[in-house]
């Protein structure tokens, strides 16, 4: 029983190291786009499809 909820306790861990990491990654991409002048509303776009994709 301790083996299965250590595995979950990972699981779960794993999953929020992973939506924090896309989050990082999204953040860095916004602000290197904003900052060298190429953020246009396209990128929004395709943002949103690729949250939305799965």
């Amino acid at each position: 029983m301790v083996d299965v909820l250590q595995a979950e306790q990972q699981l779960y861990s794993s999953l929020r190291d992973y939506a924090n990491a896309r989050y990082d990654y999204i953040q860095n991409l916004f602000n290197f786009k904003q900052q060298i002048g190429t953020l246009n509303p396209d990128d929004i776009i395709g943002l949103d499809q690729w949250l939305t994709a799965k």
